[in-house]
């Protein structure tokens, strides 16, 4: 009887131990999640850092990834909401908190070239997002991550362009080359959520030949 009870608790162990795992796991998102819709972008980055140590299998692991990037773009959008107070920026409430979250982000990720740590106007490289295309290709954040990434490379062009009362040959080339990288998350996802998005960024970029 004995050996027939150690056998039935042996066949359970592998099943008990998956599903202590699962909602282990479980948890430890909803802790991150929480932590992002609370705006507290630093503990939510490594709130999901953690989870994808510790469950790098999981079948959420893609969802991490996408967070983290997500998290970070928003830390720096608050960081930047605070730079027109100017020269009393230091003043305000949240700015060392932010400041320390974007040298977290620079120590981590790195920044863009020629963008230093000092610099007020920093932008994360989104390197979390590239990450998710190299691990996940088939995950259902592809089509998004993809979109920022295209909209990140518009955003550096976005000043220069702006100023520019026509398009030079090396601005033409960099607009082709942006229609052409959204044409093709369109090719390639015809059903995705960032569809109305991307239309109006090709609008602009069009409108931006046709000056």
């Amino acid at each position: 009887m004995r050996i027939a009870f150690g056998l039935i608790l042996i066949l359970l162990t592998p099943g008990i131990l998956r599903a202590q795992n699962s909602a282990d796991a479980k948890k430890a998102l909803a802790y991150a999640d929480q932590y992002f819709a609370a705006r507290k972008a630093g503990q939510a980055i490594g709130s999901y850092r953690s989870f994808l140590q510790e469950f790098p299998a999981h079948k959420r692991a893609d969802y991490a990834i996408y967070m983290i990037g997500q998290a970070s773009e928003s830390a720096l959008v608050q960081l930047g909401a605070i730079i027109p107070a100017g020269l009393f920026v230091d003043l305000h409430p949240e700015y060392k908190q932010y400041q320390a979250l974007a040298k977290f982000l620079a120590r981590e990720y790195g920044f863009m070239t020629g963008v230093s740590e000092g610099d007020p106007y920093w932008y994360y490289d989104m390197r979390a997002y590239r990450e998710l295309l190299r691990r996940f290709p088939k995950s259902e954040y592809a089509d998004d991550v993809r979109f920022l990434l295209v909209r990140y490379e518009e955003a550096g062009y976005a000043s220069d362009m702006a100023w520019a009362m026509t398009p030079s040959p090396e601005r033409v080339k960099r607009v082709r080359y942006l229609l052409k990288r959204y044409d093709e998350i369109l090719r390639d996802y015809p059903k995705t959520n960032r569809k109305s998005e991307i239309e109006r960024a090709i609008t602009g970029l069009k409108k931006y030949l046709r000056r």
